[in-house]
């Protein structure tokens, strides 16, 4: 066990990637993060499948500062509902802190869904458009020199009508790559 620990402790402190040589200006960042759940509701008697996709991309307009979007698919399914969400979000992350191998980041953005709800029970459907506000903060572990995974707290608020919003916090898991950006060599 101590031998474990030795080894990831060593490998831990002499790695050899700079965090700094990956938030450059030029830079491409493309990545995303996913989920699925069953949840078993007792008291209604049925269990409800959830997946969630979000692949995202982005631009460092300076070192540490990315604009970028994200595009999130979210289906929910159970014996009683048939539930789509598609959000589109522009994003701005600015990476706080940067160490040898993590890096601190917080993200804020403003989107548009567009849902659609189906009880198959009564057969009545109805859809949402929405306006969302999000933002998190999270750490990036990188492991290579242009992979990082990325683990954050985010909050999001949806606003259906005048009347009517919904706030949402999680931790989310994903990941990001990291690319030169490509010159043209007819340029030169």
């Amino acid at each position: 066990m101590k031998t474990r620990f030795f080894a990831f402790l060593f490998s831990f402190l002499s790695g050899t990637i700079a965090v700094q040589g990956q938030l450059t200006k030029g830079q491409l960042m493309i990545g995303g993060a996913g989920s699925m759940s069953v949840d078993q509701h007792r008291a209604y008697d049925r269990a409800t499948v959830c997946i969630n996709l979000s692949p995202s991309g982005g631009y460092f307009f300076t070192p540490k500062f990315v604009v970028g979007g994200e595009l999130t698919y979210v289906f929910l399914h159970n014996k009683d509902q048939f539930n789509t969400l598609i959000r589109i979000t522009p994003f701005l992350r600015f990476y706080i802190w940067e160490g040898n191998r993590w890096a601190i980041f917080s993200q804020a953005g403003f989107g548009f869904e567009k849902s659609k709800n189906r009880n198959q029970r009564n057969r009545l459907a109805f859809r949402n458009n929405r306006v969302n506000v999000g933002g998190n903060i999270g750490l990036a572990w990188f492991l290579r020199e242009n992979i990082a995974l990325e683990a954050s707290m985010n909050y999001d608020y949806s606003v259906y009508s005048q009347l009517y919003g919904t706030h949402e916090a999680g931790l989310f898991a994903g990941f990001q790559i990291f690319l030169r950006e490509l010159k043209d060599k007819r340029r030169g």
